[in-house]
């Protein structure tokens, strides 16, 4: 029994270790992309930091001791670095605040190509009913989710049927325009962006509103993510960054480069933050899937454009996909045209 119990905490221990060292080595990312994929982790090395912090005073004597609260508190210290602007900027900014002008809602969610009960997913967000509706990954089960969806929206542009695509825009507003973006796959203009966007005309709730909304690669897949991002930054300044919204799963947090170097490039604030996770809601594969109690990866963004207030922003309610949903409302800012 002693014997397991030492191999235990001695296998915990190297865990907790672990966690720490890629806490530190993830606060690179605020100056380069190459740590993105394990920066994106951010708030799980916190944990393992934080914890291995707490066994340190707890379990270890002289050198030990030493060692692994030199190494918990460079791990916590790092992570701080890394999270503390965004939770700063979050903390300055309300979620809610009345809309004193006619508002629109906008909701966004990746709904999952695993999706166990797409026909739950469908009904949630029937449910909510927002004036524009973003979804990704419009791919296996989740098609019959797009399909209830479609039903509902008088109007609407997607690009499902392209297997590299599988984005949609629906609205309760006419579209007066649209656009599909298809990445290219080969060097040297490699990115694999594929995007979808929208003029959306809601008349005395606003004038025209370009939507965008997007589904990035994973970090650290050959670079693709990092070309991503700077094509977005070009394709939503020629939209007319000041006037648009971009929302959507950019498979990005923002203790990453990538989402930095957005905010950074686009004209445009980001209203999600570190404290607002958006995955995982669920885990699995095409065989199995698992509900998950608490979400710890914020990789769902919405940016919005001077032109609008937000007067609320929350995740909405669990469904069976693997995405929370981010249900956001505008309005025109004071003096826009």
């Amino acid at each position: 029994m002693a014997v397991g119990l030492r191999i235990a905490q001695k296998t915990l221990t190297v865990a907790l270790q672990l966690g720490a060292i890629g806490a530190i080595v993830g606060v690179a990312s605020l100056w380069t992309p190459t740590v993105d994929r394990l920066s994106q982790f951010m708030w799980l090395l916190t944990a393992c930091a934080t914890a291995l912090l707490i066994l340190s005073l707890a379990a270890f004597r002289g050198r030990q001791r030493r060692w692994n609260l030199a190494l918990a508190a460079g791990g916590v210290i790092c992570a701080g670095a890394n999270l503390l602007p965004d939770i700063i900027a979050a903390a300055g900014q309300s979620d809610r605040t009345p809309c004193t002008r006619p508002s629109v809602s906008i909701y966004t969610q990746n709904i999952w190509n695993h999706n166990p009960d797409p026909d739950t997913t469908a009904a949630s967000i029937r449910m909510l009913y927002p004036d524009i509706v973003l979804l990704q990954e419009i791919q296996g089960p989740a098609k019959r989710t797009f399909a209830s969806l479609k039903d509902v929206y008088p109007y609407g542009f997607d690009c499902v049927d392209n297997r590299w695509c599988g984005l949609a825009i629906l609205s309760k507003f006419p579209i007066r325009s649209s656009e599909h973006h298809q990445g290219r796959w080969r060097p040297p203009e490699y990115d694999r962006l594929t995007y979808i966007a929208a003029t959306i005309d809601l008349g005395a709730s606003g004038g025209d509103l370009p939507v965008l909304t997007a589904h990035l690669s994973h970090p650290g897949r050959w670079g693709a993510q990092r070309n991503q991002v700077a094509s977005l930054i070009r394709h939503l300044d020629s939209l007319g960054g000041e006037r648009a919204i971009l929302a959507g799963d950019l498979n990005a947090t923002p203790t990453m480069y990538a989402i930095r170097t957005l905010d950074r490039g686009l004209r445009m604030r980001r209203l999600t933050h570190v404290l607002k996770p958006t995955w995982p809601a669920w885990l699995g594969s095409a065989r199995w899937q698992s509900p998950v109690p608490l979400p710890f990866m914020p990789i769902d963004q919405v940016y919005v454009g001077n032109r609008w207030k937000a007067c609320d922003l929350r995740l909405a309610p669990r469904n069976p996909s693997d995405h929370y949903g981010v249900l956001l409302t505008i309005t025109p800012a004071e003096g826009a045209q």
